[in-house]
């Protein structure tokens, strides 16, 4: 049996006829972590034709009163204590999001790891979190480039 596969940067395989290639623009890294660095997440469509139209989404609690940033960062809106900008860049600068439980409680604001990384939320301060790049799922992420060779991924 023979089989077409997309070429890099599109993901995609068929058998016996051509492959439907993606493309997620989120997989480069340069994109992702547009999104990253102001605690949002970054999503794309897939759809190869259309580039430069990936998103980054504010990560809730927070809103996006003017929708998701188009190849930027969204404007995101926060609640309690997490809309003083001086708390809420505590987790932002970081990468994190900031969450307030309850609102009308003082001092119990927390900075949250934003997916795909993981990890302890911080009281006050920021969180600690880690990325693991084999659990990452992307067509040129390390765990899947790493299976699709047969082979373990292990993030040192």
């Amino acid at each position: 049996d023979w089989e077409c596969v997309c070429a890099a940067p599109e993901s995609g395989r068929a058998t016996g006829a051509a492959a439907s290639c993606t493309r997620d623009e989120c997989a480069d890294v340069g994109n992702a972590m547009v999104c990253q660095a102001e605690g949002q997440q970054c999503r794309d469509d897939g759809v190869p034709s259309m580039l430069g139209n990936w998103e980054c989404h504010c990560v809730a609690p927070a809103r996006q009163p003017d929708g998701p940033g188009v190849a930027g960062p969204a404007v995101c809106s926060l609640d309690g204590e997490c809309a003083d900008r001086t708390n809420s860049e505590v987790c932002t600068s970081v990468g994190q999001t900031c969450r307030d439980p309850d609102i009308a409680a003082a001092g119990d604001w927390r900075c949250e790891c934003v997916s795909p990384a993981m990890g302890a939320s911080g009281a006050q301060a920021a969180g600690e979190c880690a990325l693991d790049e084999c659990a990452t799922a992307c067509a040129t992420c390390a765990g899947t480039t790493c299976s699709a060779a047969g082979q373990g991924c292990v993030d040192g």
